[in-house]
């Protein structure tokens, strides 16, 4: 499991989370009617129609789409946009390269909601005649595929449908036929004759994706709901923020239900019951979950898809309660502050959870959790943290400043986050992560640091923060800084590296390995990297720098956002490059 990193998203946009009580019945909610939808005064439009979901590749590899199976074969393996072969020589296609007669086969995945589809559509060009074959995975575990025969040099549009796809013979559970409303997400394309044929290496070009679901309702912008009570009932799509206020309750008892922006729950309830809900976005931590003001947010009996990392708050008084709610791709990062609160009940692959003083946080039969604690300046104790694995029941001390109670969870990690001007002593414990934050002014340049180090003994006194370890092991190191902090990392191997705020950070001689998130930077921060290695994702967003130069590379994706601006140097590249919105990538 690996569950740490990017939780400073959350902390530093306000306390992320996800709790809830179920709205009340003094008023029996209306069924939602074109008419409730707004947008700032202005009505949205609520239509019923196809589900759609569409990829053309003019602006980078998007991030549902993942190379499986490599490195393989020389050269190997690589998936990367092309820049004038699209169909239609439009600019912008997904090309795909790979060795024949290797092990393993490589395979292109595509994480995209298959529930319900009515089709899979896409145009290919191979270069040799080619076997393709989507594969497909049912939420019972049977497994059946389509295959189209692809004649070399010229495209072909493709589609398949559910009646086209047979039960493969090495299936696990045996099925008849397969039955769209028993998917989840996500299929696997591959060419088949890699596997048969010895003909060296084949490109596929493809271009056009188009997958096409059952009818729902899709509101197009954002739909807000002020003072009044609403019921969903059947399968919706909202293309933009799902925002709740002043005492407005909404119940969703769709089957499928799937929100493409923020939720804001001010003051007032949300209670999705029993679906499939998606919470889509297009980088991680683009969208978010904020519940504040005493607002409710309550899951129950379904299964959640974030695609990626995904923000949730609660603060002032906010609440969130998930029940038997399996998270089936990405990750929640809670933030729980200022008098809100969390609880957990039958969740798995919930995420990690930041707990703030005067948080209240509880998970009761629970698996995979990463628990932060988050120590506030002037924060002085000592701990003493318990194995993980399997725990009965726990109960940590009030003195703490919050309220964290689990009960018979399973897969518990434990991180810290020491904000400057705080102090810990921990014993016999084992730590996921450990993040300093360095906030405000603070200046200071720490190294020495290492991954899956233990520590016998460790005093680190600084301006910034004093932390004593006795037989304790860290797995990983993060560094953080906002505010108009100055950091400087040398001669490290740390997990995650973000910068909030007008913050600068400078990297010399150092490895981010990706164990505790990414390499980022956001709002109007710096982050610069010299003469090390990245293994794992950069990414920066709203008005963000990252400048990277001779590095040995960057092992994952390089995606700037918003207005930000990331300049690469004399450094190999491994992962796909995309610039989002105004985001802009320099590579010299």
């Amino acid at each position: 499991m690996r569950i740490a990193g990017g939780y400073m998203f959350a902390m530093l946009l306000g306390a992320m989370l996800c709790n809830a009580v179920p709205i009340t019945a003094d008023s029996k909610p209306a069924d939602l009617k074109p008419a409730d939808a707004t947008t700032n005064g202005v009505r949205s439009v609520e239509i019923v129609s196809a589900d759609i979901d569409e990829e053309r590749f003019e602006k980078g590899i998007p991030p549902s789409f993942i190379l499986t199976g490599y490195p393989t074969g020389d050269p190997p393996a690589r998936m990367e946009i092309t820049e004038s072969e699209g169909y239609g020589k439009r600019a912008g296609a997904l090309s795909f390269m790979y060795d024949r007669g290797v092990n393993p086969l490589p395979v292109l995945y595509h994480h995209v909601c298959l529930e319900e589809f009515t089709s899979i559509e896409f145009r290919i060009r191979a270069e040799k005649k080619t076997l393709w074959v989507v594969n497909v995975g049912d939420l019972d575990g049977a497994q059946f595929s389509a295959r189209r025969e692809i004649a070399p040099g010229e495209w072909t549009p493709v589609a398949v449908r559910p009646s086209d796809f047979v039960l493969n013979e090495n299936s696990p559970v045996k099925k008849k036929r397969l039955d769209p409303k028993k998917l989840g997400f996500g299929y696997a394309a591959f060419d088949l004759f890699a596997l048969t044929e010895k003909e060296g290496t084949n490109r596929v070009l493809i271009d056009d994706v188009r997958i096409t679901r059952a009818a729902v309702s899709v509101i197009e912008g954002d739909y807000e709901l002020s003072a009044e009570r609403a019921r969903i009932t059947e399968n919706t799509r909202i293309k933009g923020d799902l925002i709740l206020q002043r005492g407005a309750g909404l119940v969703v008892t769709a089957e499928r239900f799937r929100v493409d922006g923020d939720i804001l729950v001010n003051g007032s309830s949300l209670s999705l019951e029993g679906g499939r809900w998606i919470f889509s976005q297009n980088f991680r931590y683009h969208h978010r979950l904020r519940v504040s003001d005493g607002g409710t947010v309550n899951l129950s009996n379904g299964r959640l898809d974030l695609m990626l990392p995904y923000g949730a708050e609660a603060l002032r008084g906010g609440s969130v309660l998930m029940e038997d709610v399996r998270v089936a791709s990405g990750l929640f990062t809670f933030g729980i502050q200022n008098n809100g609160a969390l609880r957990l009940a039958g969740c798995e692959n919930t995420g990690e959870i930041i707990v703030y003083r005067g948080a209240t946080v509880s998970a009761q039969d629970c698996k995979s959790l990463l628990l932060w604690l988050n120590l506030e300046r002037g924060f002085d104790a000592e701990l003493s943290l318990p194995d993980g694995s399997r725990i009965g029941r726990l109960i940590l001390p009030k003195k703490l400043g919050r309220e964290i109670e689990i009960s018979n969870c399973t897969g518990v990690l434990w991180g810290v986050i020491a904000e400057s001007g705080s102090s810990l002593t921990v014993r016999e414990s084992r730590l996921r992560a450990v993040g300093l934050h360095f906030t405000k002014d603070a200046f200071e340049t720490v190294s020495g640091f290492e991954n899956g180090a233990t520590y016998p003994r460790l005093s680190h006194r600084s301006k910034n923060h004093e932390l004593f370890f006795f037989d304790t092991k860290v797995d990983t190191w993060n560094f953080y800084a906002s505010g108009r902090a100055k950091l400087e990392i040398r001669d490290s191997v740390f997990g995650e590296s973000l910068s909030f705020g007008k913050s600068r950070i400078s990297i010399y001689d150092s490895v981010c390995d990706g164990t505790g998130g990414y390499l980022g930077a956001r709002d109007d921060s710096v982050t610069q990297f010299f003469r090390g290695e990245i293994t794992c994702d950069v990414l920066a967003h709203d008005n963000g720098s990252i400048t990277v130069a001779d590095c040995g590379g960057i092992g994952g994706r390089v995606e700037a956002a918003g207005r930000s601006r990331i300049v690469i140097r004399n450094t190999p590249l491994g992962g796909a490059v995309r610039e989002i919105g105004g985001g802009t990538v320099e590579i010299r």
